[in-house]
């Protein structure tokens, strides 16, 4: 024991040789066959880490994200290896034992045993602040005692380390973190991992494999079969997990995480941006309706068209390439989402009320058009036209996500750039400087006496003080640098 312990606790693995005569053919039951054999020897190997794990490793650490390694090898080679990747302090770790009839808390370095105990809350004391390593004796010990789903998490929690479990305890390690309302990715390789790849929130099954035609077609078979039956009776990781990478490398775990939250924030962004137009639409379509405002079937494509052109640029955004310690929102119901929409289209709304008074001291009563006549183009009409069209392609730029989680609008040319010049052509035709965008637009000539500098003030300042929102709330949640911290198994 002691050798392989040695050996083991230099991240080597460590099988064992023994053999048995037995006579005849006859087919034993597995304890007898197991039981009476003569020790032969040890076969040592060495399984060195890939190049790039320790990177990857150090990537998730940084980003605030816990990495607990779970495996079947024995716990001093597991514990070895997070030595190496820095999920454990190696000064600090203590093993979690069965002992007698009770969890022994064993000093790592030593082999002190500091507490030999049942009751959770002595155990929970005695490995605070500590890295911890469990094996899968001591899980089905834990299993056996009356402690309660949240004592349970509590120990099963502050573990770093899962060494030598069985499949099943596998899925029990995953079910308590998702107990826990935590985020959980797994990795694994083979048929050992499949109930814990099913169980995990993104299950990636690994394969150091390049498929042949007709091994794709196999399994293709095989997937068909498998939807009929117990999946899980396939053994088979790749079919268990929603992603397959077919290499050993644990890189496609970053690469998850980073398009992930790219298509959250990207389709967050695109409710909050729909939500900010619809409300100021539904005021337009119903109070200002009312004052006869209306816009020409023209008016309308020639602005509607880009919008719906820039919704496909924002799809155009790429993650960032390295993985950030923040944590997205998830819900366009978050309060910060909430506020930000509120917000914004309270001031959009000054902006009209402002605008729509104004245009009405230029405006003679008897000229202006009622609710059911045939679009014709007015003072009102054009002035507030203008101030939407700007409002719609601003808001593009102030609630265009950019980083942690993204890149930055201005690395979405395109995009960029056609937002500038929409918003140019706007504040040039509110300028009336050329005739002939005015009467591309179906706008009415602004008098001579009506000050066009409101207009296009109204609609910088809008923008600044939208932008200036925006840039206080990505302060508030990102600006910082205690996050909150999403498990990663």
């Amino acid at each position: 024991d002691d050798l392989v312990k040695f050996y083991a606790r230099q991240g080597a693995r460590v099988l064992c040789l023994a053999y048995k005569d037995v006579p005849g053919t006859e087919k034993l039951p597995r304890e007898e066959a197991e039981s009476g054999l003569t020790f032969c020897g040890l076969i040592v190997t060495s399984c060195p880490l890939k190049k790039d794990t320790k990177r990857k490793i150090q990537e998730l650490i940084e980003s605030h994200h816990k990495v607990v390694i779970i495996t079947g090898d024995n716990q001093h080679t597991a514990a070895y290896i997070g030595g190496e990747l820095n999920i454990i302090n190696a000064k600090d770790l203590v093993y979690l034992q069965k002992g007698n009839n009770a969890i022994d808390v064993v000093k790592a370095e030593t082999g002190e045993v500091i507490l030999s105990h049942t009751n959770p809350n002595e155990i929970k004391t005695a490995i605070a602040s500590k890295s911890v390593c469990i094996n899968g004796e001591c899980i089905s010990f834990i299993e056996t005692l009356k402690w309660s789903d949240k004592e349970q998490q509590d120990i099963i929690g502050a573990v770093s380390i899962f060494g030598r479990v069985s499949p099943s305890q596998k899925e029990f390690i995953l079910g308590t973190f998702n107990s826990m309302n935590e985020v959980t990715l797994m990795c694994g390789d083979g048929t050992n991992d499949v109930g814990s790849l099913k169980r995990a929130h993104i299950g990636i099954a690994l394969i150091n494999k390049e498929e042949t035609e007709e091994e794709k077609k196999a399994n293709r078979m095989r997937f068909r079969r498998a939807l009929a039956e117990d999946i899980s009776s396939i053994g088979d990781a790749c079919i268990a997990a929603p992603f397959t990478y077919k290499y050993e490398s644990i890189k496609s775990v970053g690469h998850i995480l980073r398009q992930g939250r790219c298509a959250l924030i990207t389709t967050l962004q695109m409710y909050k941006i729909l939500a900010i137009n619809g409300l100021m639409l539904a005021y337009s379509l119903s109070v200002l309706y009312q004052l006869g405002l209306k816009s020409g079937d023209f008016q309308s494509a020639i602005f509607g068209v880009p919008i719906a052109i820039y919704f496909f640029l924002i799809s155009r955004a790429e993650p960032l390439q390295k993985l950030q310690p923040y944590t997205p929102p998830t819900s366009i119901f978050a309060l910060s989402q909430i506020s930000s929409v509120l917000v914004q289209f309270a001031i959009h709304f000054t902006g009209i009320l402002f605008l729509t008074n104004l245009s009405l001291q230029y405006t003679d009563p008897s000229n202006m058009a009622k609710p059911d006549d045939k679009f014709k183009p007015s003072l009102m009409n054009t002035v507030l036209f203008l101030y939407l069209s700007f409002v719609d392609a601003s808001n593009f730029v102030i609630n265009y996500q950019g980083e942690p989680f993204m890149e930055s609008i201005w690395k979405n040319k395109i995009l960029m750039r056609a937002l500038c010049v929409h918003m140019a052509v706007v504040m040039v035709a509110a300028l009336d400087l050329s005739e002939d965008l005015r009467y591309f637009l179906e706008l009415f000539p602004l008098p001579p006496a009506f000050p066009k500098y409101y207009l296009l003030g109204a609609m910088v300042i809008d923008f600044v003080l939208c932008y200036t929102l925006r840039t206080l709330i990505q302060w508030k949640l990102y600006g910082k640098k205690e996050v909150t911290q999403t498990k990663q198994t």
